[in-house]
């Protein structure tokens, strides 16, 4: 869908829904769809578009897996039985940079 955007405000559209999706896995405790997420944008060819930064707005789908919100969230998660699988909150936080870490 990403490389069918005409032009920025489609991208920026579709970057959002995609963070919402991102979002909406993380509520739902399913991280490994979160994480399918986060490794697709971080693997998508921003070069394959021009005429704008697609890499800032894909790096707002990373803001919503670190916004405070989500950080509590999975904090709350960890605490509870049976938690989240060590492999896969790895897995997660392998994405998220160092300062929300």
């Amino acid at each position: 869908m990403l490389l069918q955007t005409q032009d920025f405000y489609e991208f920026h559209e579709i970057t959002s829904i995609v963070a919402g999706a991102l979002e909406y896995s993380i509520r739902q405790k399913d991280l490994k769809t979160a994480i399918e997420i986060m490794w697709r944008a971080k693997t998508f060819d921003d070069k394959a578009i021009s005429g704008f930064d697609a890499r800032e707005e894909l790096n707002h789908i990373f803001g919503a897996a670190e916004s405070p919100e989500t950080i509590k969230f999975i904090g709350e998660i960890l605490d509870e039985e049976p938690g989240i699988d060590d492999a896969v909150f790895q897995e997660y936080v392998s994405f998220l940079s160092k300062e929300s870490v």
